[in-house]
C-alpha cells in the first residue's frame, strides 16, 4: 500500500512480481507518539512499469503491519481497519540502466535532487475504520540508512535492518525478514481491496 500502497497501485504497474509473508520484524521508537504493533509483514522483489515516469524500474518492497495474516488477507484482496502500515521501498539506479535490487546499505530517501544511486524510501501511515488513510498519521523518510541483508528475486525473500530519520521528527530502528505469499498480485491487479472487521484483540 505505499508509496502508500494506494499509491503504489496508482501509479506503478505491475510486470514481474515475487512477494512474500512473514511475522519477523521489530521497530524500535515511535512515529507520531504511537509504537507499530507487532503484527506480520510481506515483501516483493521484481520489475514494475513506471507509468508517471515513463519506463520500468526493479524494486524491492518491505511492508509491516500491526495485522496478522497479512499474506491471507491480501490474497483475498482485504484489509483490515483500524490498521498500522510501515513501508520501505528499496530502488538501484544509475543513469538509464536500471540493475538488479542487490544487498548493501541504501540511503534513505531525502528528495528527487538528492537521491544516490542506491536509496530507499520508508513511510508510515495508518488507516481508519473505513480503511482510509489518516492523513495526520503519515510519515517519510528524511535521513538514515535501510540495509538490505540479503534478497532472492526468485521468491521475493528479503532481510535487513535500518535506522531512519522521519519528517514528523522521529527516529526508528529495527530488522525485518519476509517470505513468499503467491497471493499479493490480487489486490495490485484488481485496484481493490474490500474493508472488514479490525482483529478482536485491536
Amino acid at each position: 500500500m505505499n508509496l502508500p500502497r494506494e499509491m503504489l497501485c496508482g501509479v506503478l504497474a505491475l510486470l514481474a512480481l515475487a512477494c512474500g509473508s512473514s511475522p519477523s520484524f521489530a521497530v524500535n521508537g515511535t512515529i507520531h507518539g504511537r509504537a507499530l504493533k507487532a503484527g506480520d509483514s510481506m515483501g516483493f522483489a521484481g520489475w514494475l512499469v513506471d507509468v508517471a515516469a515513463g519506463g520500468s524500474r526493479n524494486v524491492a518492497i518491505v511492508e509491516m503491519t500491526n495485522q496478522s495474516r497479512i499474506c491471507s488477507l491480501t490474497t483475498a484482496t482485504q484489509q483490515r481497519r483500524n490498521s498500522q502500515y510501515l513501508n520501505i521501498i528499496f530502488h538501484d539506479e544509475i543513469d538509464d540502466q536500471i540493475p538488479s535490487i542487490t544487498a548493501g546499505a541504501y540511503t534513505a530517501h531525502l528528495s528527487a535532487s538528492e537521491q544516490p544511486r542506491k536509496w530507499a524510501w520508508m513511510t508510515y501511515f495508518e488507516t481508519d475504520a473505513s480503511c482510509q488513510i489518516a492523513v495526520a498519521s503519515q510519515a517519510s523518510s528524511t535521513s538514515g540508512s535501510v540495509t538490505l541483508t540479503s534478497m532472492n528475486v526468485n521468491n521475493g525473500d528479503l532481510s535487513g535492518s535500518f535506522d531512519v530519520g522521519l519528517d514528523s521528527g522521529d527516529r526508528i530502528t529495527g530488522s525485518f525478514k519476509t517470505t513468499h505469499c503467491d497471493g499479493f498480485l490480487a489486490p495490485l491487479l484488481l485496484q481493490q481491496r474490500y474493508c472488514i472487521e479490525a482483529e478482536a484483540s485491536e
